[in-house]
């Protein structure tokens, strides 16, 4: 997939709520490969899931099931609802988003941090959100981030 190609284009989908209104802890998902043969899959919304500027939750397909990279490959097209190549990605190669340009504040939003074991050269440790970026890096990736967090930048 060639730079700024298309990965994958997804419809989203809102976090489901439990009968009391309160979003549930997690979901048990059926994939299903090509071939037809099904993979089960337990997520949490604290990882899996992507707050709205309304306050509701998405999940928005497999590319939730994405981990991280400072070194990342794709990025969301906030626009198109697609993600996209952030650089050329050769077949076979792992897809990695970076965490901090799909959520402003983890502390606030998702009531954790987390630490980068990614190892790249441009590692920065830790997934607190894009409002921790240092203003270098925020500069050089605001048009990767996704809606959620490129409306919170003009917020503050």
């Amino acid at each position: 997939i060639k730079r700024n190609g298309v990965v994958y284009k997804y419809d989203t989908i809102l976090w489901p709520k439990n009968k009391s209104g309160t979003y549930k802890r997690s979901l048990d998902l059926e994939l299903f490969d090509k071939d037809n043969n099904k993979f089960n899959f337990k997520i949490n919304k604290i990882d899996h899931s992507e707050y709205n500027v309304n306050g509701t939750l998405d999940f928005t397909g497999f590319d939730m099931l994405i981990n991280h990279s400072c070194n990342f490959n794709c990025y969301y097209d906030r626009d198109m609802k697609t993600l996209r190549a952030y650089k050329d990605i050769k077949k076979g190669e792992e897809l990695y988003l970076n965490y901090n340009l799909s959520s402003y504040d983890y502390k606030i939003e998702h009531n954790i941090m987390y630490r980068c074991n990614c190892n790249s050269n441009n590692c920065i440790k830790k997934i607190k959100g894009y409002k921790y970026l240092n203003d270098n890096i925020k500069r050089k990736l605001l048009d990767f981030t996704n809606l959620y967090v490129f409306k919170k930048i003009i917020q503050n």
